[in-house]
């Protein structure tokens, strides 16, 4: 008859391990960004050099589908304030081929213009993803290293003071493209992952935080 183990002699069972909030789904499809945990804790984030991806070259797209469609209504506008008293005066006919005429001439403007607004976003991120970054984060701090048209950076921030983690969009300003920015309050800002897609960057910041152990914003 097979004897029970006493119960006192059974190994406690191991406490699960706590769940990762993220995973790789919460990234764009085709995204290169990679991640590992070690076994103290820490996480190393490698972002290779490359080309904007798919994702980011959509959004650019997208962005400047609003702003195309804006400038081509203020095209229209301009022209049809010049010469509303002579419109006015058509008859019915030449009036529907003179509407034909400003929507032909709206889309050409929508065009020209989205054309040369995405043309100069997809060059800065281009340049900007020429950059490969490897980033370590653990109880110690982070470790920075950078590789690209800005040079070779390297940066050791202390855990004490890892300054504010936050995800930048579209904007007018030192990079103009999406990016990471890390402040520091006693030493220069720090701005990495440019040209990735928000929502890369978004993970990338979620991951420092939790490695980190800071409260989202």
């Amino acid at each position: 008859m097979p004897v029970e183990p006493d119960p006192q002699s059974r190994p406690a069972p191991s406490p699960p391990s706590a769940p990762l909030a993220l995973s790789y789904d919460e990234l764009p499809a085709g995204s290169d960004l990679r991640r590992e945990y070690h076994g103290d804790g820490s996480v190393t984030i490698t972002s290779p050099a490359g080309e904007p991806s798919v994702a980011v070259r959509r959004a650019a797209a997208q962005r400047h589908a609003l702003t195309g469609a804006a400038f081509a209504a203020v095209v229209i506008a301009g022209i049809l304030w010049g010469v509303w008293p002579q419109f006015v005066r058509l008859d019915t006919a030449r009036r529907a081929v003179v509407l034909g005429m400003l929507v032909v001439v709206a889309g050409g403007a929508f065009l020209l213009a989205w054309k040369v607004w995405y043309s100069g976003d997809l060059d800065l991120l281009t340049k900007a993803r020429r950059e490969s970054v490897v980033l370590h984060a653990g109880a110690s701090g982070l470790l920075i290293e950078t590789a690209g048209p800005r040079g070779e950076q390297s940066y050791a921030i202390s855990a004490n003071q890892p300054g504010r983690i936050s995800v930048h969009g579209w904007r007018w300003d030192a990079i103009r493209v999406p990016h990471l920015k890390l402040e520091r309050p006693n030493d220069p800002t720090v701005l990495l992952f440019a040209g990735r897609h928000p929502a890369e960057l978004e993970w990338v910041a979620a991951t420092l935080r939790q490695a980190l152990h800071q409260e989202t914003d």
